[in-house]
Parts: C-alpha cells; structure tokens; sequence
C-alpha cells in the first residue's frame, strides 16, 4: 500500500511495506520509509547509510540488492537498454596520459608510497610458507641463531624469508613459478636485483618438499644449513 501526499509543493512518496524498513545501524524498525529517513537524518547524519532493497532492472530483468542510485547505473549501462550509457575511455589511451601516469607510479616507487608496496605482514601466509616457518621453528634453535624475518621489503619485491644482515633469502616456489611466464620474467628480474644488491638467494619447490619420498625433513634441514652456513 502506497500514498501520496503534497507537501510545500513537493511529492512526497509515503510507502508502506510487509516487514517495515530496519536500520542497518541501530536496528530499529519503521513501518513507513518517511519515518527511516526521519531517523536517519537525525540519528545517523553523519554516518554513511544507504537504503538498499531487492530492486529489478527494467531491461534485463536483473535483480540485487542495491540502492536506487545503484540500480540506476546499472540500467544506465545496461547492454539490452537501446540507449545505454557509452563510457569512453580514449582518455587514458593517449601518450600524454601514460607518459604522466608513469612518472606518477615511478616517484610513488622511489619513496615506497605504491600500494603495491605496502607491508604484507597484515595478509596472512600461503600453506607452505607456514609450513616452512613451523619447519625452521622445530629444527633450528635459537643457538643457532636462525633469525629471519617473513615478507620482507626489498625494492619493490618481497622476499618470503630473508636474513637482512647477512643478506641471504629463501624463495618458496609454487607450480606457478614454474609454469606462468609473466611469473617467471618478474622471478628473473627479482633475482637480477639480489644479485646485484650483494645478496643470495635459494629457490626451494614447493613440490619438492611435498614429495616426501624424495625428500626427508633432514636433507631440507642440510641443505638450508648449507645456505647459511655464515650465521
């Protein structure tokens, strides 16, 4: 059921609905959204909130869970709607273009602003690199002065396991090293600028290390002392 009402000149639409309308925030319900927007306006002005409901596009009979605003651009951009929304992006083709989005990305490089370099320590680590740092917390003791550290920033790379001041590091490599090219021209190039830095690097299969029959805990264990046999 719907009404409406003429207010100072302005339609108001009043809606009623099964169920009311509930405020994300605070949980209150409202049987009419002019009573939801009454209390958003005074009790959550300065918050973020979107009203969102199951609404359908009337082109392609899609349905989500959006804002009305949301569901606007959608049928804006519609592909069945005979007078879609062409987004050009001739703009960010240009030579002028890319020629100052790259100096833009090569200063955000130079002082370590990039996103892309971002400290790594708040994402969590792949299965095997736990696996590994369980390995060398149960085989190495403190006396032997294994003190490494995870994810370690190095230009704009970073290195599963480094020894910073000796300057070695361990790799742990997935099938994805192996097989995907893009993924081995950036392996090369990280390699590159190690090696050029002064510092070692072993480059350990992740397969390897499953294949059990081929390997035991204390040939891996032999061959990382090999590695740093400095410390």
């Amino acid at each position: 059921m719907a009404m409406t009402l003429k207010i100072k000149g302005v339609f108001m639409n009043h809606t009623c609905k099964e169920g009311g309308w509930n405020c994300p925030l605070c949980h209150l319900n409202f049987r009419t959204r002019r009573l939801f927007y009454k209390h958003k306006n005074e009790e959550h002005s300065n918050s973020r909130l979107d009203i969102k409901e199951n609404r359908t596009c009337k082109y392609c009979g899609f349905t989500s869970y959006t804002t009305s605003a949301g569901m606007l651009y959608h049928e804006k951009c519609c592909l069945k709607n005979p007078n879609k929304l062409k987004l050009n992006y001739d703009w960010c083709k240009t030579e002028e273009f890319r020629r100052k989005a790259s100096e833009i990305m090569k200063e955000r490089h130079k002082n370590g602003t990039a996103k892309s370099f971002q400290n790594r320590n708040k994402f969590s680590h792949s299965y095997p690199e736990l696996w590994f740092i369980k390995f060398l917390d149960n085989e190495f003791s403190l006396k032997e002065n294994i003190d490494y550290k995870t994810e370690f920033k190095f230009g704009k790379y970073f290195l599963d396991f480094a020894w910073e001041n000796q300057k070695k590091c361990i790799e742990i490599d997935g099938d994805q090293h192996i097989y995907d090219e893009n993924r081995i021209k950036s392996d090369e190039l990280k390699d590159k600028l190690l090696k050029e830095n002064n510092w070692s690097v072993l480059r350990i299969r992740w397969k390897w290390i499953c294949e059990q029959h081929y390997i035991h805990i204390n040939d891996l264990k032999d061959l990382i002392n090999k590695f740093i046999n400095s410390l």
